[in-house]
């Protein structure tokens, strides 16, 4: 535990390392779905809902998907961004019992996908496999913890800062003008992950940009302090 903490825990731990960003796709998976059948996705389409039984397992070759859960009045709350490479729908389609998410195409997507009990056969034939979900779903945990400890713990200013820290590690690019976050998101997506609300993000981005820690470069978003940024991780950890 950090002596200085806000909030206790570990700064190598959690807040740096577990993202809601999902970019752990490795060269397993692909050869897997490789002669499955494939389906094209639109950005913003719904590819299995929440409180549907899913019978398959995605493999996502192209784009991202948004997985969220929604409440009785439609409010969402986004859980993970994942990423080409990874696989979703894994749990849903095994148990054959509702899901407890939807899966949304962030971008227009290319997806594999085969039925759950091929999909089951092919990973307990296979200890790499096998080993792969295991450390996945382990993985998804510590995700799913995180977003509780930060939504218990923090407050809506240092949810948005950690969450663009983590973005910036995952799709970050240094440039002469900062770091460039290389994927554009929305206000609203990013309310939707760190549990609040567009105008409440609109007023800390802008906070953030009048204080020249970031900038918004045709359409892009730029890290300018990464000392501050660092400083906030620091005390939340």
């Amino acid at each position: 535990m950090n002596a200085g903490s806000k909030h206790g825990g570990n700064f190598s731990g959690s807040a740096y390392h577990y993202s809601p960003w999902f970019r752990r796709g490795v060269a397993c998976w692909e050869p897997v779905f490789e002669k499955c059948p494939q389906k094209s996705v639109r950005k913003n389409s719904i590819i299995f809902s929440q409180e549907e039984v899913n019978e398959s397992v995605y493999f996502i070759h192209k784009g991202r998907v948004r997985l969220s859960s929604f409440d009785k009045n439609g409010n969402e709350k986004s859980i993970v961004i994942v990423s080409e490479g990874n696989i979703i729908g894994e749990v849903s389609a095994k148990e054959r019992i509702p899901a407890i998410v939807t899966a949304t195409a962030v971008t227009d997507c290319t997806l594999f996908y085969m039925p759950s009990d091929l999909f089951s056969q092919k990973v307990l034939a296979s200890p790499v496999l096998s080993e792969r979900l295991i450390l996945e779903l382990m993985y998804l945990v510590r995700i799913l913890t995180g977003h509780i400890r930060d939504i218990s713990f923090m407050d809506a200013s240092e949810r948005v800062v950690t969450y663009l820290f983590k973005l910036s590690n995952n799709y970050g690019l240094d440039t002469p003008q900062g770091r460039k976050i290389t994927i554009r998101f929305t206000h609203q997506e990013m309310a939707d992950l760190t549990g609040t609300c567009r105008v409440t993000v609109s007023k800390i981005m802008k906070s953030l940009d009048k204080s020249k820690v970031i900038k918004k470069i045709d359409g892009h978003l730029y890290i300018l302090d990464e000392a501050y940024f660092q400083k906030i991780m620091e005390e939340v950890s």
